[in-house]
């Protein structure tokens, strides 16, 4: 019993040690593509169907896509001008929507080395512009558009080789920005509304539909004295919490749900406005990104669910996040961002790209409680530091995630550790080495 209790002790001392080294945090991927021209500031959308597989668009028509989470990335064949919005069934098949009225969407089977216009599948009243797309499974997406007038709404259930286009209520809904469906007939369709088909008097709109697009119900319209404004991205934490950002020329508004989006309220921001990217990783962390006053606004962040807002410190013009899980996250605005596991206390001594990988010997060594681990890298890479007892138990992680080339070192902190006899290895891609160190108390 006496060495039960002490084996239980033991292994949650052995885990301790983990969360010391490591937070969460936004990193700009430095291997991502850039926009290519003015008109080009940010991306315009981005999917990911897992941590690894993931695609970003310009406006230009420029694809890129990354098979490793964001390390590498390569550029597909080229669209036509105008591409705004994309999602993919799977890793090889996925569709990219357009503001060109005369192609409209397109459809790859193989990881875009080759494009389909498919906007001749399209059934019904054909759509000016997809501006939003909403992956629900591997056979059924919607797409919504147009930001200016006229709205409708598409639906394919075999992975986009066929559609059905539905024009959306005039007197409901007027643009449409963005799309999120939970099934195949639940959804929301966010936008705006203006009798004039003008910007100056339109209002925010968020509908709601339970039978496929078929009927709509309007669950938020904005005040009147709100002028100037439409629903631009749509993002859910889960089921019951989501949140919409409004785009609008004077001031900085989301709105938020707390029941399912059968309900929304609309909350003010002082100092910024044309939101158009808003993510929240959990119940009261989240970022809101946008055009700003300039067309050069800076990332603002909360972390209590909304009651203050600060800038962030990462990211320009933010128009899309994508949520992979509670810990792993993308976003585009004038770079790729990645949100991930970063090491506390790493501190990087050089930033001059050396001759090979390596991992020092850690000093001092034995040590008691803290020693430094100094290691080096030659080319941006995915790195692993982790320590292990000698039984080959994982005790901490000190590094897990991508680091330019460069010379860094870390601390190791030790104390709740037994003495005893310890390794740390590092891996990336192309280097992994093991090394010995003594704890002595």
């Amino acid at each position: 019993m006496r060495k039960a209790l002490l084996s239980i002790l033991f292994s949650l001392t052995l885990y301790y040690p983990a969360a010391w080294a490591q937070q969460f945090r936004w990193v700009e991927l430095p291997n991502s593509p850039r926009p290519d021209s003015i008109i080009d500031a940010r991306f315009e959308d981005m999917y990911f169907c897992d941590a690894n597989s993931g695609y970003v668009i310009t406006y230009t028509g420029n694809i890129y896509r990354t098979t490793d989470g964001g390390a590498n990335w390569t550029s597909t064949s080229k669209l036509v001008y105008a591409a705004r919005s994309v999602g993919f069934f799977t890793p090889e098949t996925g569709i990219v929507g357009t503001l060109d009225s005369t192609r409209v969407l397109f459809r790859t089977t193989n990881g875009g080395a080759n494009w389909t216009d498919i906007m001749p599948s399209i059934q019904g009243v054909m759509p000016k512009g997809i501006c939003g797309i909403s992956i629900v499974d591997a056979n059924t997406a919607y797409g919504v558009g147009r930001y200016f007038c006229p709205s409708n709404i598409i639906k394919t259930t075999n992975s986009g080789l066929n559609w059905i286009s539905i024009p959306i209520d005039t007197s409901l809904m007027r643009s449409a920005v963005d799309v999120k469906f939970w099934s195949a007939d639940s959804g929301f369709v966010i936008g705006g509304y203006s009798p004039t088909n003008q910007y100056s008097s339109g209002r925010s709109v968020v509908l709601f539909t339970s039978n496929g697009g078929q009927t709509f119900q309007r669950v938020w319209y904005s005040s009147a004295a709100q002028p100037n404004q439409w629903g631009w991205k749509i993002q859910f934490v889960n089921r019951q919490l989501g949140y919409i950002a409004i785009e609008n020329f004077s001031a900085g508004y989301y709105l938020k749900t707390t029941n399912g989006g059968m309900n929304w309220t609309s909350f003010l921001i002082g100092g910024q406005y044309n939101f158009e990217g808003i993510g929240f990783i959990n119940e009261t962390t989240g970022w809101i990104g946008g055009w700003g006053t300039n067309y050069h606004m800076p990332t603002i962040e909360t972390t209590n669910a909304g009651a203050s807002w600060h800038q962030a410190g990462w990211g320009f013009n933010v128009n899309r996040f994508r949520f992979i899980n509670d810990t792993l996250a993308y976003a585009v605005g004038h770079r790729v961002f990645k949100y991930m596991r970063q090491s506390v206390g790493i501190q990087q001594i050089s930033s001059e790209v050396p001759e090979n990988f390596s991992l020092s010997q850690n000093y001092p060594n034995p040590f008691n409680p803290t020693t430094q681990i100094k290691y080096a890298l030659r080319l941006v890479d995915d790195v692993s530091l982790k320590v292990y007892d000698a039984k080959g138990n994982l005790v901490a992680t000190l590094v897990d995630g991508f680091q330019e080339a460069g010379v860094y070192s870390i601390t190791f902190d030790a104390s709740e550790l037994p003495s005893g006899v310890y390794y740390y290895k590092l891996i990336a891609k192309q280097f992994q080495e093991t090394r010995k160190m003594v704890l002595v108390k």
